[in-house]
C-alpha cells in the first residue's frame, strides 16, 4: 500500500493512559527482537514502542485521539495494523522455559466512537492477538462504520490486571479503492475512479459493532 492510505498513525508521544493506576513510557526495542515482516503496507518495525504499566483491569491500557476530526468516514473499510507485545521478567523476555509459564494473554485494538472528553464513546473492533513475552504479534483487524463519529479514538486493553502491554507502530489504513480516490482527491492527486462494485457493502461491517470476546489458548 502507498503512504496515501494511511488515514492516521499514531504518534508514539500522543498516547494517555487509560486507567488512573495506568503510568506510561517509551522504549526501544532491542533490533534483535524486532520482527523481520513489514506491518500494515510494508513498512518496516521502527523498534519505538510505549509500554503500559500498572494496569488495574482488563480495560485499562493507553488510548489516543483519532485526529483530525472527521477523520474516519462512513461506509469506509479500514484496517488496524500494528504490533503488539506483553512484558515479562528478564528470563521471560529472553526466551527459555520460563516464558511458557508466562503464558499468553489476549490484547484488543478498539475504536471508540462518539467520545467524550474522557476518552468514553462507543467500542468497535479493531482488532485483537494472544501475546506473549518476547514476542512481537501482528493486529490486523478490519472495521466499517455507518455514520460519521463526532470524535474518535483508539484504545490498546484487555489483557488481565498487573500485565504490562506493548504497542508499536500503531496504523489505521483504508483499504478500499473509494476511501483511496477521496483522499488523492483531496491532495490534488489523480486516482482512479471508483466504480459500482466498489459500493458493496460487506456483510456484518457496516455497523457500529460491540467488542467480542477473544480468548488465547
Amino acid at each position: 500500500m502507498q503512504d496515501n492510505d494511511v488515514v492516521f498513525e499514531v504518534n508514539a508521544n500522543g498516547w494517555a493512559p487509560s486507567g488512573a493506576a495506568t503510568a506510561l513510557s517509551l522504549h526501544d526495542e532491542d533490533p534483535a527482537r524486532l520482527p523481520t515482516a513489514g506491518v500494515g503496507h510494508g513498512r518496516k518495525p521502527s523498534g519505538r514502542y510505549v509500554l503500559a504499566a500498572g494496569r488495574a483491569g482488563e480495560e485499562d491500557g493507553l488510548r489516543q485521539a483519532i485526529t483530525p476530526p472527521g477523520a474516519l468516514e462512513p461506509r469506509v473499510t479500514y484496517r488496524v495494523a500494528g504490533w503488539i507485545s506483553v512484558a515479562g521478567d528478564a528470563a521471560a523476555e529472553g526466551g527459555g522455559q520460563q516464558r511458557a509459564a508466562a503464558g499468553e494473554h489476549p490484547v484488543r485494538v478498539s475504536i471508540r466512537v462518539g467520545v467524550d472528553g474522557r476518552g468514553r464513546g462507543r467500542g468497535v473492533d479493531g482488532g485483537a492477538v494472544c501475546a506473549e513475552p518476547g514476542r512481537w504479534a501482528e493486529v490486523k483487524g478490519t472495521f466499517r462504520l455507518s455514520e460519521s463519529p463526532r470524535g474518535a479514538a483508539v484504545h490498546v486493553h484487555g489483557a488481565p490486571a498487573g500485565v504490562d502491554v506493548k504497542v508499536m507502530d500503531l496504523r489505521i489504513i483504508a483499504t478500499d479503492r473509494k476511501a483511496r480516490f477521496s483522499h488523492l482527491k483531496e491532495k490534488g492527486g489523480q486516482g482512479e475512479q471508483p466504480t459500482s462494485r466498489n459500493h458493496h457493502k460487506p456483510a456484518g461491517f457496516d455497523h457500529v459493532h460491540r467488542i467480542s470476546i477473544y480468548l488465547c489458548s
